[in-house]
């Protein structure tokens, strides 16, 4: 376990969504379905549950969902009291018997020539849609943090081709951050038998299921030295502290001196601005401070005052 970092980072590249939640002071939790690795938060359901258990579990899942689903829509209008409760536990458990339904009555249609028995199509079809509503069922966000600031790949995957800014964020000291360390490598398997006894009310399985989900990744990304906060998808006020933006290594000059000025008397601990620049002798980045003085001496600037100037 590597030890919590104190200030953790977010490569982006710079647009004016991002100006506006840097400005803002919010953050953006993606939606793990459109990740660029098509096998984060995709887990793989493994174990010996009989056909009326996968059931449950699938019944369980489905109905919580619909009931999210329906709630959700019946606040966005208004609608509540005991009739609207009612009318949604009815249609979610409709809708999850409807489901079910027809996962055995495809079972029921199979082809002879081919030795897998109808019970066995059904748990197929089961354990399929159990790993389908683990992925979608958390309607979580996520937003995705580095330990450093300076790895080349970062800049290069998610920076704009250097292009870009890194933003430092830290820890309020008098609010504990659930920040959570992403794992590598090992399997993506999660035990059916986990997720019926966390929708049970185990923590302990929870806890398992949650991070098989959500906080592993293949070997591969190991580079990322990722962590991640988890909380509803969308944008949402920052729960961290702005300390740093470190410009890329390519980072117009017309970037740094909007960012700078925009920045200017924000409320709060003072941000610092750094830059990335060559190592002149490793493969590798160093980041310094910005020479502010510099930046906007040059900018804004008016071609005609240099030809006044210039004669």
């Amino acid at each position: 376990m590597i030890e919590t970092p104190k200030v953790f980072y977010k490569y982006r590249e710079f647009n004016a969504r991002f100006l506006e939640s840097l400005l803002t002071d919010q953050v953006f939790f993606a939606d793990p379905s459109a990740f660029n690795d098509p096998l984060d938060t995709k887990p793989h359901l493994i174990g010996a549950a009989n056909t009326p258990d996968l059931r449950d579990v699938l019944n369980q899942l489905l109905v919580k969902k619909k009931k999210n689903e329906m709630t959700a829509a019946a606040r966005s209008i208004n609608y509540k009291g005991p009739k609207t409760v009612t009318h949604i536990d009815r249609q979610a458990h409709q809708f999850a018997s409807s489901k079910l339904s027809e996962i055995a009555a495809f079972a029921e249609f199979f082809d002879p020539e081919i030795p897998t028995s109808p019970d066995e199509i059904e748990n197929n079809g089961l354990m399929s849609e159990i790993e389908r509503e683990l992925m979608h069922g958390y309607s979580m966000g996520v937003f995705s943090l580095a330990s450093k600031n300076n790895c080349p790949l970062m800049w290069s995957h998610y920076g704009d081709q250097h292009q870009g800014i890194c933003v430092g964020y830290s820890l309020h000291a008098n609010e504990p951050e659930n920040v959570q360390q992403v794992s590598y490598g090992g399997d993506r398997s999660v035990r059916v038998e986990d997720v019926a006894a966390m929708l049970r009310g185990d923590e302990k399985a929870k806890k398992r299921v949650d991070n098989t989900v959500l906080l592993k990744k293949g070997e591969e990304w190991r580079y990322e030295e990722e962590w991640r906060l988890i909380g509803p998808m969308g944008l949402h006020n920052s729960r961290m502290e702005l300390t740093e933006v470190v410009f890329g290594l390519k980072c117009p000059d017309a970037v740094k001196f909007s960012v700078i000025r925009s920045l200017e008397g924000r409320a709060g601990p003072d941000v610092q601005f750094m830059e990335v620049e060559e190592d002149q002798e490793n493969f590798a980045f160093n980041v310094v401070p910005v020479d502010i003085g510099w930046v906007c001496c040059e900018l804004p600037r008016r071609v005609g005052t240099l030809i006044e100037d210039f004669g």
